[in-house]
């Protein structure tokens, strides 16, 4: 639904309604003097503005919240933002910083589900190299969406279930689309194999 891919920035559409999973900015180049920020061309979302029914934050790093701003400015008051604690922190201070006074800010936890509208959305607690990043899982009416947002692959066992939620997805006997997302991506299949090559290596 967004043309450019710039920042972590992506919208999903099933039946009348849309989601937003993340909103970031990427940073202007050499060629760009004068540019403080680049953004996605969102004109699809503020066209569709009555048929978004949130926002969803996967982590705070400034790819996927720095776009927050200029998105909430064109969407409808009260269009809710979800993420975790420290996400939703870190999204604040961007808010304040284009004065935008009481956007709707739901804190999230991995393992919480929400429904918003034909989409039902489970938090993953994933590794990455800021506390509260989340994957999305993603029921849709035509299947799965496994969103795996920014994440690293720790070489120690964690004494929570988010190898297990990451598992249970993959082996899920339906149709599954996972949509990787940047630079610590794996496909969710891979991701798989290597927690059962650490759990191997535990064991011995």
């Amino acid at each position: 639904l967004i043309p450019e891919i710039l920042a972590a920035y992506r919208g999903l559409a099933a039946e009348n309604d849309i989601i937003v999973i993340d909103a970031g900015q990427s940073f202007p180049d050499e060629q760009m003097p004068g540019i403080d920020a680049v953004v996605p061309d969102t004109t699809y979302l503020a066209q569709n503005k009555d048929k978004i029914r949130g926002v969803l934050l996967t982590h705070g790093h400034e790819d996927h919240i720095g776009g927050i701003p200029y998105l909430m400015k064109e969407l409808n008051p009260g269009t809710p933002i979800y993420g975790t604690k420290l996400t939703l922190m870190l999204t604040d201070n961007k808010l304040q910083e284009h004065k935008l006074q009481n956007v709707t800010e739901r804190v999230v936890a991995a393992g919480d589900i929400v429904t918003l509208g034909a989409f039902e959305v489970e938090f993953i607690n994933v590794n990455h190299s800021i506390s509260g990043a989340c994957a999305l899982a993603i029921k849709t009416p035509n299947g799965l969406i496994y969103h795996s947002g920014d994440y690293k692959i720790d070489f120690y066992l964690c004494a929570d279930d988010r190898y297990e939620k990451i598992m249970k997805y993959n082996k899920m006997q339906i149709d599954t689309h996972t949509i990787t997302a940047a630079e610590y991506a794996y496909l969710v299949k891979q991701t798989c194999d290597e927690i059962e090559e650490l759990n191997r290596k535990h064991k011995k």
